[in-house]
């Protein structure tokens, strides 16, 4: 008889590895105490380096998600009257709540929006506005070419319009951008995008469009991501689950901080103890080692105030006034890929706390060896049969579909 081998999937099969679990892993592996802030600063800094670091070394199977970018319709409902003195537009019907993030064009000119006062005002920029005044029933166009894209995204493989029967747009540079967008009088359907730094968060990016759509659209990408952003290491507290009320709402006994925020996790405990990470923790609240596994552990779903989450699933059990920690889950697959984070982690934090020169180039190499070893088994199939001669298709060149609203 062949031999048998359960490889049933579930959710449970796999864990969920977050900021404080590496912070507390390097402490660990160099020996060093948790109660001492300038270790917890090199050990945060080290994480956050090597998980910078980490999608740069290789584009992993695991950074490939799907992005869904919708567009809105532009806006050409009423008329106009314009002040030049202060700048300001007054429209007869009331405009979209975005037009902050829009551009106002009257008689085939463009002009740039820095305040929406209200409902029927806005303000123009002091470099991009009319010289003189509008008289009432002025004709106009609100519209809106440019829409920010998550942080981590760092390349588009491509961008279709599924509107418009899967019609592919084409990519086009900054300055190919500039010189075709420069004569068009109206919006349309768009045909071509690019990035540029987004006006409102000079930390990100934007796509921008053109022609500039008339119409709400909605547009697939296959992105190239890197990890979810870290801003939560360790957020201890005691909290409350009443199942009766509404199971999945979770109450604190004190404020949270404000990075709690949705995709963060939170571990509760059975106990008044502290929740541990699967490997224990250095220190609990007395000071000692523990081992505390959480009775449940769950995504925040939403920070509905100062003392209060939802979670992304039920918790079966009432609990209450348990000890509870929230931190943010570090974004890497299981296996070869953690691997090589903790130890380019590990190589980073040696530098930091100025460990010997042999200790630093030995971790170094030893990433350095993960790294490439990941590389082969990331070249991974879905092909059941790696000797047949059929095509086989790499995981790596299949997206999935991942919720990158956050």
């Amino acid at each position: 008889m062949p031999n048998e081998m359960d490889l049933s999937l579930t959710t449970e099969s796999s864990t969920i590895w977050t900021f404080q679990d590496a912070v507390e892993h390097l402490l660990d592996i160099f020996d060093l105490d948790r109660n001492n802030e300038s270790n917890v600063r090199q050990a945060r800094r080290a994480v956050l380096r090597a998980y910078r670091e980490l999608y740069h070394k290789r584009r992993w199977t695991y950074g490939h998600r799907r992005l869904m970018i919708t567009t809105a319709a532009s806006f050409n409902t009423g008329t106009l009257t314009y002040t030049a003195s202060n700048r300001t537009a007054t429209f007869t019907s009331a405009i979209p709540a975005d037009a902050r993030h829009r551009m106002l064009k009257i008689n085939r000119i463009h002009y740039d929006i820095v305040e929406r006062v209200d409902a029927n005002n806005l303000k123009l920029s002091t470099d991009s506005s009319p010289d003189s005044d509008l008289a009432a029933g002025t004709t106009f166009e609100l519209y809106r070419d440019s829409f920010p894209i998550p942080s981590q995204v760092v390349k588009l493989q491509t961008l279709t319009d599924i509107t418009s029967s899967s019609r592919e747009l084409a990519y086009v540079t900054p300055d190919e951008f500039t010189f075709l967008t420069r004569g068009l009088a109206s919006t349309s359907q768009p045909t071509f995008y690019t990035f540029a730094r987004d006006e409102n968060d000079p930390s990100g990016y934007s796509i921008r469009f053109g022609h500039a759509p008339n119409s709400q659209r909605t547009y697939e990408a296959s992105a190239i991501v890197e990890g979810r952003p870290l801003r939560i290491d360790k957020h201890a507290n005691t909290c409350s689950v009443v199942t009766a009320t509404d199971p999945l709402v979770v109450n604190f006994g004190s404020s949270l901080p404000e990075q709690v925020r949705s995709g963060s996790v939170i571990r509760i405990s059975s106990t008044s103890a502290e929740p541990t990470g699967p490997v224990g923790s250095i220190r609990d609240s007395s000071g000692d080692d523990s081992y505390n596994l959480p009775l449940y552990e769950r995504y925040v779903s939403e920070r509905t105030n100062s003392t209060s989450i939802k979670v992304t699933e039920a918790i079966p059990a009432d609990v209450t006034t348990v000890g509870c920690v929230i931190s943010d889950p570090i974004d890497v697959e299981e296996g070869a890929m953690q691997t090589v984070f903790e130890l380019y982690a590990e190589a980073y934090f040696s530098s930091f706390i100025r460990t010997s020169g042999d200790d630093r180039f030995k971790r170094m190499g030893d990433a350095k060896m993960a790294l490439r070893d990941a590389a082969g088994y990331d070249n991974r199939t879905h092909n059941i049969n790696e000797m047949s001669s059929a095509t086989s298709n790499r995981l790596r060149d299949i997206a999935t579909t991942i919720d990158m609203s956050y």
